[in-house]
């Protein structure tokens, strides 16, 4: 298998996460967002809304991150990484649609204007930062809602869920502080609990 992706992107983290969570490997191949290459003929070719990751098995080639972890899993079904009980396996893909639908898009928000941004020349658009935060904050306070009742997204395992919110709370750390979690104690210790997994380690995460 190849991984196309960059190592400072938190979706082709995400992808590290579950191919190291599944055991599998694959050949990791640089896409450089700051020379362009994603949106570069050939890399359209792969993923036509020239994004990262995608990911390459023999003739079959899957992008969009969430597509990519269920794929990881498919190939893994001894693996609880998807539940067995319906009730389980609904919440998992309840989570993983919040996690697309507002978490990810608001998340990348902040982290663009708070990290990005400046790195590029921009100014950091706080009035961006500001809205975005407060879309983060509700889907944390569903999170912890849904923390308090069992330790991780879908009951007792780990699933998809859980890996889907893991690099962009990362990077939202990064730009808002440790103070992101004063009011989400539940929250806070999934994260640690989740950052002490051998998936998260800097040496899984490493682009080789």
């Amino acid at each position: 298998m190849k991984l196309y992706g960059n190592p400072h992107s938190a979706c082709t983290k995400t992808a590290l996460m579950a191919l190291h969570e599944t055991g599998q490997d694959a050949q990791f191949v640089l896409v450089d967002l700051s020379k362009g290459e994603h949106k570069s003929p050939e890399h359209l070719a792969r993923h036509p809304f020239g994004r990262v990751p995608v990911l390459e098995d023999g003739d079959t080639r899957i992008y969009e991150v969430r597509a990519i972890l269920r794929y990881l899993a498919a190939k893994r079904p001894d693996l609880p990484l998807v539940p067995q009980a319906l009730s389980d396996r609904g919440l998992m893909d309840q989570w993983i649609s919040v996690d697309a639908c507002y978490f990810t898009p608001a998340a990348y928000d902040v982290v663009f204007q708070k990290l990005f941004a400046p790195m590029y020349g921009m100014a950091t658009d706080e009035a961006v930062v500001e809205r975005a935060t407060r879309d983060v904050m509700v889907v944390y306070d569903a999170l912890e809602a849904q923390l308090e009742k069992t330790p991780y997204l879908a009951g007792d395992e780990v699933t998809l869920a859980d890996l889907c919110f893991v690099q962009y709370t990362e990077s939202l750390v990064q730009a808002l502080g440790p103070d992101l979690f004063a009011r989400h104690p539940y929250l806070k210790v999934w994260r640690e609990t989740m950052l002490s997994r051998p998936s998260a380690a800097p040496a899984a995460l490493q682009a080789a």
